[in-house]
């Protein structure tokens, strides 16, 4: 399944978000839910999100998968701030928690 750019985006900013707010490394999470650090790095940078990963990671999580798409009104503007950067555009880094 093809996500939405706004899509991709909120994967990326809740999955980074639970991530870091766990004090786990990207090697950390990604032996924990079974996928290779490259793979995680694509998700936390929004460029990709295969559906089995995103139900491994909803699993591990304990949540619905839906749960991954949404974010909160003071999020999305912080998001598309972000996404907008030239700084994400040129090094595909995020820099928030």
């Amino acid at each position: 399944m093809a996500y939405s750019k706004e899509q991709l985006d909120a994967i990326a900013h809740n999955v980074k978000k639970y991530r870091t707010g766990k004090a786990l490394s990207q090697e950390e999470f990604s032996n924990d839910i079974g996928v290779s650090v490259k793979t995680l790095s694509r998700i936390e940078t929004a460029r990709g999100c295969g559906s089995s990963t995103l139900n491994k990671i909803s699993k591990y999580l304990g949540a619905d998968p839906a749960s991954l798409f949404k974010l909160k009104i003071e999020e999305k503007k912080l998001v598309g701030k972000l996404m907008m950067s030239k700084t994400f555009r040129h090094n595909r880094i995020f820099f928030y928690q």
